[in-house]
């Protein structure tokens, strides 16, 4: 697990405490109780897994799986490894049945008759089918894998499908709901200044200064979510649009495609505030129509993306170029966290390497948002 922002990994005990505190987010209303001491922690596998599962043929995939999630060896997919061997072994949980899709009859059907033509292009064209090919080989719960050979060979064919297919008729049925935990609790102030609307939406719009050849708002220094840490120098832009009381998220990162290319990729999200019984700012409903699909995401805490039978939660700590924050601020990111319920060790440094000057990143400067002063003028007052 990591260690990027704390310098140190955490104790078997410390790590056991946080896994229970985050797989407890899915048990819902279930009463499940196990533990696990430092010897069984220490095995090989989780839990002594293969002692514990072994010789029993039934159980021989569920061995497999959460061995393969286990070696991921980060929180997410530990976690994940966690939460499939109580569903299989103890008791049914409802948030790991919404995540196994079962399409029917009637869904297969629909989706055959409604979307020939979207059918007939991807199956047609070389790289739409190997965006299936390749989906077809990541393992369980791999959204790594998965995001991985989408962004490889995105092509229109592909996006097609997945909106008509996926999306517009749910050929998988799918279910699945945005997680409601954890419920992290946004900054009431910010640097002595009540928090309102318009100050969350500056801190988003952040160091954005294309005058000064700043064109992005921060870039990620480290994420818990595997399934885009994965990706080198992650641009994140927010800007104001030119129609009323429109706001957008602009991300733009580099893959390396399967084939070993360099490819950037960007998205483009639109940004709501989150409508609450009392006024709360800083809390935001993002949507992005992303291959096809739509994904929905409430900053900074949880997201979900409907109809790929996937649902993701992610905690980032932002700096203006990706550097990683010094020692001096290890408390205070901490206890920013720890709002979202998680912990520093649990958050994995991106790759943020030297530009390649002959293949620069495609970023924006909308005229639609002018520079924001407000964290200038708390930099230079620093």
């Amino acid at each position: 697990m990591g260690s990027a922002l704390t310098g140190g990994k955490p104790s078997w005990a410390q790590a056991a405490q946080q896994l229970v505190q985050r797989v407890r987010w899915d048990l819902g209303n279930e009463a499940v109780e196990f533990s696990a001491g430092e010897e069984e922690l220490s095995n090989p596998g989780p839990f002594g897994l293969q002692a514990t599962l072994g010789g029993y043929q039934e159980a021989v995939k569920v061995r497999n799986d959460v061995i393969d999630l286990w070696h991921r060896r980060t929180a997410e997919e530990a976690v994940y490894a966690i939460l499939l061997l109580i569903d299989s072994a103890v008791t049914s949980l409802p948030s790991m049945a919404a995540q196994r899709p079962v399409p029917t009859s009637e869904t297969i059907g629909r989706a055959i008759d409604r979307c020939q033509d979207a059918f007939r292009n991807c199956f047609t064209q070389p790289r739409c089918l190997q965006s299936l090919a390749c989906l077809s080989q990541c393992g369980l719960a791999d959204q790594s894998c998965s995001y991985r050979c989408i962004v490889s060979y995105q092509s229109q064919a592909f996006t097609d499908f997945s909106l008509c297919a996926l999306q517009k008729q749910n050929l998988l049925n799918s279910q699945i709901e945005r997680p409601q935990t954890p419920r992290a609790k946004p900054l009431e102030t910010f640097r002595g200044q009540p928090m309102t609307h318009e100050l969350a939406e500056n801190i988003l719009v952040g160091h954005f200064d294309p005058g000064n050849n700043h064109r992005h708002s921060w870039l990620v220094a480290a994420g818990s979510n595997p399934a885009y840490e994965q990706f080198a120098l992650q641009y994140q832009l927010w800007y104001k649009g030119s129609g009323r009381n429109t706001f957008w998220y602009h991300p733009t990162f580099l893959v390396e495609a399967l084939d070993g290319a360099k490819i950037w990729r960007t998205r483009d999200y639109r940004v709501r505030r989150k409508e609450t019984q009392r006024p709360w700012p800083g809390l935001w409903d993002f949507s992005v129509v992303d291959n096809g699909i739509i994904s929905e995401e409430l900053l900074k805490a949880v997201g979900a993306a409907r109809k790929a039978g996937l649902s993701y939660r992610g905690c980032l700590v932002l700096t203006p170029e990706g550097e990683m924050p010094g020692p001096e601020h290890a408390e205070a990111i901490s206890a920013a966290i720890a709002r979202a319920d998680m912990k520093p060790w649990e958050l994995e440094a991106t790759s943020n390497p030297p530009v390649d000057p002959a293949n620069p990143p495609p970023l924006i400067a909308p005229e639609s948002q002018e520079p924001i002063p407000l964290l200038a003028r708390m930099a230079a007052a620093a």
